[in-house]
């Protein structure tokens, strides 16, 4: 006889659930995960595991090579809904460089996400600072990600760094110091039996297993030109600017899903 199959349907129609509606290619959605539930994801050289204790709250933590780790990353984000469309979360997220305990980075933000887990957007913003500043910066984030079958999501994740100083300082129109561009396929993996489904159904509204995102980013940075004062004797920041970029290049991540689910 044949297999039984779950009247489970996601908000898109589909017959099993988008096990990444958490996250675009980094950053996270404000769509959160259910308890119990959790991933490791390998982007080329960092790995990371995220784990979320309750349904309202994820753990992640991240590392550039194992050990010695070179870079090291801890951040959570609390999530919670708004309406039946809109999902809100605050979160932070700290680098830390190697064993010397110096942090690089560290960003505080908040973010709200329109849509549901088949079809949503996300802006965030936030403030981070570290060494690896001048000033601080101001990012702001928008991705999207839509799933155009079961199998099959686009996905798009851009950000804009601002120099606080030259934002509020008078400046803002020379305030933009970096930006990131991506986009990706996401395919999308599913869990087909076992975990205890009865009856063998061959899909159930946990996550699926796997995602592989297959895709490519560009990084693009301003380079501050400075220009001797004769009659202060000092350099001084000029006007003029360049722009120097890296990319486009490859951006793969595979992605392991755990943790149960409930049928619907």
């Amino acid at each position: 006889a044949p297999e039984p199959e779950s009247n489970y349907r996601s908000p898109g129609g589909f017959k099993h659930p988008n096990p990444a509606a958490s996250r675009y290619l980094y950053a996270p959605s404000s769509i959160n995960m259910k308890a119990g539930q959790g991933y490791v994801s390998q982007k080329l050289v960092f790995t990371s595991v995220a784990y979320a204790p309750t349904d309202n709250f994820t753990l992640l933590f991240g590392t550039f090579t194992p050990f010695p780790p070179l870079i090291s990353v801890f951040g959570g984000k609390t999530s919670f809904q708004i309406s039946d469309n809109v999902s809100a979360s605050i979160g932070g997220e700290a680098f830390i460089l190697g064993m010397d305990q110096e942090i690089p980075l560290a960003i505080g933000f908040g973010s709200l996400t329109f849509g549901n887990e088949d079809k949503h957007f996300t802006v965030a913003t936030g403030y981070g600072d570290g060494s690896f500043f001048d000033n601080g910066g101001i990012p702001l984030m928008f991705a999207g990600q839509w799933r155009s079958s079961a199998g099959v999501a686009l996905i798009t994740e851009n950000w804009l760094i601002f120099d606080p100083v030259d934002l509020f300082g008078g400046n803002a129109g020379v305030s933009l110091a970096g930006h990131i561009s991506s986009v990706a396929i996401r395919l999308v993996g599913r869990r087909d039996r076992g975990d205890g489904v009865s009856r063998g159904m061959r899909t159930r509204s946990g996550h699926p297993r796997t995602t592989w995102d297959l895709g490519f980013a560009a990084f693009t940075t301003r380079s501050t030109n400075y220009a001797y004062n004769d009659a202060t004797g000092e350099q001084e920041r000029s006007d003029f600017h360049s722009w120097e970029t890296l990319g486009p290049l490859p951006w793969i991540d595979w992605t392991w899903h755990f943790g149960k689910g409930g049928n619907q």
